[in-house]
């Protein structure tokens, strides 16, 4: 229950949020296609080697479970199988952002000149013909000989387009050389990893952003303003679950609880969507032994401050924490 509660994954969330939270009328197929790693949030230890990749982060929590098996035995998965469009579903996602992070720090002028530099290094030596002269030479080449070497904009607008054509065509033809595993669900890794020059240029495309950008000051700096914004509103909403279950139960019948002016101005904070959510898992406590009911109770309540802070967009988090932080 404490590691379900303490490995906050934002794919285990999306499946949260697409089922429990925002009630989406989704196919079972639809939310198969999210249900990108099979490792539930409260494993403890690698998982079979066998589906190490499909079990490399949390997929879903404690409180999705029962719907994950539903899942399962809808698209006859077996327990630790991925459904097979989400293998398209995550080549897609690696495809699109891993040129974003770039394109974001140039703009935001974290790179002195150029970026192609940046990822030529990290290739190693340029052969004609290869990958990078086709994607990323290529896509230079034409501004500087049309545009200027100023024109940033034109820069990634050719480099999406050379990574989509040849990166496209990769993953496709390795999800047909794989077919039957991927079909079965055990196919125990990504599309695009394998040691194909697509890879390799996917690889150095994360590589100059996990070095150059995700590390750089400014960006790090904004992380460490983050964990603080975080970790206070966490603080902040802590007397919701310094309340006993039945004090709670009241607050939450009659909206205020007279001995908790300040976790009743706290719940009153918290959104509709979010209430009901814990409101619907606490019909259902009762099928759990007398002695297990307070402990449930906890995760669901734990679950609800969880969901309502993960919620909050960046600024929005920052505008609430200041606010009740009493720093405006």
């Amino acid at each position: 229950m404490r590691l379900d509660l303490c490995y906050f994954e934002g794919n285990a969330q999306a499946i949260r949020m697409a089922h429990s939270l925002l009630k989406l009328n989704l196919t079972y197929a639809q939310v198969g296609c999210i249900l990108k790693y099979t490792r539930p949030a409260y494993w403890q230890g690698p998982g079979p080697a066998a589906f190490s990749y499909l079990m490399n982060k949390h997929g879903f929590y404690l409180a999705e479970e029962e719907y994950v098996q539903t899942l399962r035995r809808e698209l006859s998965l077996g327990e630790f199988h991925r459904f097979p469009l989400t293998y398209i579903m995550e080549a897609a996602d690696d495809i699109s952002y891993c040129i974003a992070g770039l394109e974001d720090s140039v703009e935001k002028n974290l790179y002195r000149g150029t970026i192609v530099p940046f990822l030529q290094k990290e290739w190693g030596s340029v052969v004609k013909g290869d990958l990078f002269e086709k994607v990323i030479s290529q896509a230079f080449n034409k501004i500087r000989r049309y545009q200027g070497l100023h024109s940033c904009d034109q820069f990634f607008m050719y480099l999406r387009v050379n990574t989509v054509a040849r990166l496209v065509p990769h993953a496709a033809q390795r999800f047909l050389d794989n077919l039957a595993p991927i079909y079965d669900g055990r196919f125990n890794q990504a599309l695009l990893e394998d040691s194909s020059p697509a890879f390799r240029l996917l690889k150095i495309f994360k590589s100059v952003a996990f070095k150059h950008v995700f590390n750089h000051p400014e960006v790090e700096q904004l992380e460490l303003q983050g964990y603080r914004v975080i970790s206070g509103l966490l603080e902040i909403y802590n007397p919701l679950l310094e309340m006993s279950p039945a004090d709670f139960q009241r607050l939450v019948t009659e909206d205020y609880h007279p001995a908790h002016p300040i976790a009743s101005r706290l719940y009153h904070k918290l959104s509709a969507k979010h209430r009901l959510a814990y409101g619907e898992a606490m019909e259902a406590v009762n099928r759990y032994p007398a002695g297990q009911q307070s402990m449930m109770e906890f995760s669901y309540r734990a679950r609800l401050i969880q969901d309502y802070i993960s919620g909050m967009t960046d600024l929005y988090a920052w505008d609430e924490y200041r606010r009740l932080m009493a720093a405006e």
